[in-house]
């Protein structure tokens, strides 16, 4: 499965990172980074002090081999920034909607995709929604290129968006948060809680469905 730096970031600024290679062990499941991701995740960070440790613990990850590098088809990553780059305009100009990390992640999904990056979660879900959603935070009205979002829909059909929230959840379904012993529940909520503060978007409704489960 693809990552994208978002839910990576998140997973690790929480503590929860681990949770790839747990969930790589019980489910065989295997968690892929491009180049551009790991450029994000771990060579910038590195210089940045206050993002060091989690580009630390994510290094250290890959090179446990829980995250593994592959190189994204660089034309169909071109493909699909043209299309997502030009499929809405604010006031006349298009707006960037997909970036190069992004764009390589789904360029190499095929089923599943971790992500928390609310913009492009809706481009592949419900770009009208989207639409919608850049009109309230532009103010203006807002053209789409059917035609681009089209071309777009068809080359990721067939891709499932998965959060970290989701995936910590399957996580802890496995087991993930047993050592807290009778406090596991306890620890995975609080988790959740946490990942929302990191940027994974998790509604408050959501989070009562969790706490009921």
């Amino acid at each position: 499965m693809p990552c994208d730096s978002s839910s990576l970031i998140a997973l690790a600024e929480t503590c929860n990172i681990e949770a790839l290679e747990f969930l790589a062990q019980r489910t065989k499941a295997r968690f892929l980074i491009t180049l551009a991701v790991r450029d994000e995740i771990i060579a910038r960070p590195l210089n940045i002090r206050q993002y060091a440790f989690s580009a630390v613990r994510l290094r250290n990850m890959v090179e446990r081999g829980a995250l593994e590098v592959t190189e994204a088809d660089a034309a169909k990553t071109d493909a699909l920034m043209a299309d997502a780059n030009n499929a809405y305009a604010v006031g006349g100009r298009v707006t960037t909607i997909l970036h190069r990390g992004e764009a390589e992640c789904l360029s190499c999904a095929k089923g599943a995709l971790l992500i928390d990056e609310k913009t492009t979660r809706l481009l592949i879900e419900d770009p009208e929604k989207l639409r919608a959603s850049m009109e309230v935070e532009y103010r203006q009205s807002v053209k789409v290129d059917r035609q681009r979002i089209t071309s777009f829909r068809e080359k990721t059909k067939g891709t499932a968006i998965i959060r970290s929230s989701e995936l910590l959840a399957i996580a802890h379904k496995k087991g993930f948060f047993f050592g807290f012993g009778e406090r596991a529940d306890e620890a995975f909520h609080a988790a959740l809680y946490s990942l929302r503060q990191s940027g994974c978007s998790i509604s408050g409704h959501e989070l009562e469905e969790y706490q009921k489960i």
